[in-house]
């Protein structure tokens, strides 16, 4: 079933006004790469209020403005909250990019990037946002597994997000596929060589739990995933 969106339009807050007395701007830059440093100019960038009730039935999102980030890479979104939004209920943005977005929320072109806000009637609120761009295939391959049993076995997570070596500031946690057969390969503890598809020219942190003769160790680190250049991280187990 697909989601209903409702449109309203809203009094007073013109692009190019002043925000004052009750008028809300949110306004940012949105980036890309590590760390956010490459703007990004077209992405689009969608306001919208979310009205408090029941979570089995919850009532579509009010869209209330939706812009592109100019060629910087920065957006603004100014709006006159209505007494029902002053009064509860949430804030919702929505951003994407055609080609951009990783493996877990598929490409930016079917599925957006969500984050929430809380707004309060006459303030100006920055929030800068990130889309990574989507890179090519991370193997990771862990060799002398002597297989799986009550004394050993691996997990694997990778978070795919900005930030650098040992340090993501944000991420999602990525989908990983049997590299033999193509199959999902979640919640499987036997885990020796997979792939998923991270974000590009930004660091992938991969999260090993191995259980070796009855120990459990976790191993962290960081890997570096380039452009267009497939990537494999080997561990011995």
């Amino acid at each position: 079933m697909s989601a209903v969106v409702v449109s309203v339009t809203l009094s007073g807050c013109q692009k190019e006004d002043v925000c004052d007395g009750s008028c809300i701007e949110v306004y940012g830059r949105v980036g890309s790469a590590a760390n956010s440093t490459v703007p990004l100019p077209g992405a689009s960038i969608q306001l919208s209020w979310v009205e408090s009730g029941n979570s089995f039935f919850p009532k579509p999102p009010i869209v209330l403005k939706e812009v592109a980030s100019d060629a910087e890479g920065r957006y603004s979104i100014k709006f006159t909250p209505t007494a029902a939004m002053q009064n509860g209920g949430r804030y919702r943005l929505l951003y994407s990019k055609i080609g951009y977005g990783d493996e877990s929320l598929g490409t930016s072109s079917t599925r957006a990037y969500e984050t929430s806000l809380q707004l309060v009637a006459g303030s100006r609120n920055e929030k800068n946002l990130h889309l990574p761009l989507r890179g090519e295939q991370l193997r990771l391959l862990i060799t002398g597994f002597p297989g799986a049993s009550a004394a050993n076995g691996t997990y694997l997570t990778v978070y795919s997000g900005q930030g650098g070596p040992g340090n993501v500031v944000t991420g999602s946690d990525l989908r990983f596929y049997d590299t033999a057969t193509g199959k999902d390969a979640a919640s499987r503890s036997d885990l020796t060589d997979v792939t998923c598809r991270p974000a590009a020219n930004e660091y992938a942190q991969v999260q090993l739990y191995k259980k070796k003769a009855g120990v459990t160790i976790l191993l962290q680190d960081s890997i570096y995933c380039p452009l267009n250049v497939p990537v494999t991280y080997t561990h011995a187990f």
